[in-house]
């Protein structure tokens, strides 16, 4: 008998409720819904908005439950960001937008100086020191509201953060755990020397769980415990066996990277801005968080807010005009990753653009350019990449796939569009189902979803 499974998948800019039913060889995905994801501003600080965060689960889980008798549901999102609740009290504190961060890099280099450097932290917690990681939230919002860190509290990454909200216990999940900058490669746990530093003690994150087994309930449906970072889940739809894979994760940002069995911490990895993230089988993904297509829709925001009728087709379409081959800007810089006037900007930066179609094919070539520097690297340390498997948003965009496999010189092959989701289903499918290997999920992913070849 067939089972249905249900996905709420939380990314920057949309959620995507997705129903899946296994029949015990194949996945077919049998309906999906998607809900504006918007944050908030309050005086100069973005917020995610919570309310409709948990809106969207009832409604999502409702409609799933009622039409396809789910099995089970589970949630992920993308990493760092969390939201904190207070033990016997109705009051929160909303999730603040990694976003903010990029405007307090005063606060962020001040934690590093305090903590021992930068080195030191990557070798201890296996992740990059980027401004937007959790570790530098907590100190900022530390910083600006010291009251809240008196009471008895709880910090709990957005998944875990709305199953507690459902009315379940809390904990937290490895996966997402090991983004934070606040989990200790060595002890496999948060780490209390640096909880220590921001007055923070293990109680108040959450025992944290490996992907497994049943976190609650709610409505009657049991939520599953799956590997609860966006790309996590993603990175579960890699249907090759072998380990000379490029898979890049593709949406606002772009996670590119390799699966490997121990963390890599030398100093040139540090240097190149790697980190070492979760994977579901609780090993790692060595991974770069690069721009992605935010960029784009940004434009296309900008576009629309100007009373221009263009839709994202439309703009790659554009770009496929443009002359600009081999312009491009570094989308590290901190005007290309704070919201407002993209166009002006990479006018200001780039004097050849003539026009819309130069602006966005700048952008796309931007795009490609960061992934070509991580491939390069990865290529240098772990050998043997000879594919690349692209999964996300970025698959329907054929134009990047072209662009990406020209500058790369391998085949590029597009997975799944929704792998978050699908990814997501896969995780708990292999936990109801109690499977004993990861092999037993890629001979699921091979009957279920086509391959494209891009060369």
């Amino acid at each position: 008998m067939s089972k249905r499974y249900l996905a709420i998948d939380f990314g920057a800019s949309s959620v995507k409720a997705v129903v899946g039913e296994f029949d015990g060889a194949r996945v077919k995905i049998l309906e999906r819904k998607r809900y504006n994801n918007e944050y908030l501003k309050n005086n100069s600080f973005y917020l995610w908005n919570l309310g409709s965060f948990v809106d969207i689960v009832f409604h999502a889980v409702d409609w799933a439950k009622e039409k396809y008798n789910i099995l089970s549901f589970a949630i992920d999102s993308w990493g760092v960001d969390f939201g904190i609740v207070f033990k016997n009290s109705p009051f929160l504190i909303f999730p603040f937008h990694y976003r903010n961060m990029f405007e307090h890099t005063d606060i962020v280099n001040k934690t590093i100086k305090e903590l021992g450097g930068g080195y030191f932290l990557f070798k201890k917690t296996g992740v990059f020191p980027h401004p937007y990681n959790t570790l530098f939230q907590i100190e900022l919002l530390k910083t600006l509201e010291p009251r809240i860190f008196y009471k008895h509290f709880l910090i709990l990454n957005i998944p875990q953060l709305l199953i507690y909200l459902l009315g379940n216990k809390e904990f937290a999940e490895y996966t997402l755990a090991t983004t934070t900058q606040l989990y200790s490669i060595e002890n496999k746990d948060w780490d209390e020397e640096i909880l220590g530093f921001l007055g923070i003690k293990k109680e108040n994150m959450g025992a944290i769980r490996i992907p497994a087994g049943i976190a609650g309930q709610f409505n009657g449906v049991d939520i599953i415990n799956i590997s609860s970072h966006d790309t996590a889940c993603a990175f579960n739809t890699l249907p090759f066996e072998d380990e000379e894979t490029l898979i890049i994760s593709s949406g606002s940002w772009n996670v590119i990277g390799v699966k490997v069995d121990k963390p890599i911490l030398n100093e040139d990895v540090y240097k190149r801005q790697f980190s070492n993230e979760g994977t579901f089988e609780g090993k790692f993904r060595l991974v770069s968080n690069t721009p992605g297509f935010w960029i784009l829709e940004e434009i296309l925001r900008e576009l629309n807010y100007k009373g221009k009728r263009v839709d994202y087709d439309m703009m790659l379409k554009l770009a496929s005009t443009s002359t600009l081959d081999d312009y491009y800007v570094s989308l590290k810089k901190v005007d290309f990753q704070t919201p407002g006037n993209i166009i002006s900007k990479l006018k200001n930066e780039i004097k050849e653009i003539r026009n819309i179609n130069d602006v966005i094919r700048v952008a796309l070539n931007s795009v490609v350019n960061e992934v070509d520097i991580v491939f390069r690297f990865l290529k240098s340390i772990v050998g043997g990449l000879n594919r690349v498997y692209l999964v996300g948003g970025g698959v329907k965009n054929r134009l990047f796939c072209k662009l990406l496999s020209e500058k790369l010189k391998i085949p590029v092959f597009t997975g799944v569009s929704e792998s978050s989701a699908i990814g997501n289903i896969l995780s708990q499918i292999y936990i109801q189902e109690k499977m004993k290997s990861i092999k037993d999920l890629k001979t699921i992913i091979k009957n279920s979803f086509e391959l494209t070849k891009i060369v």
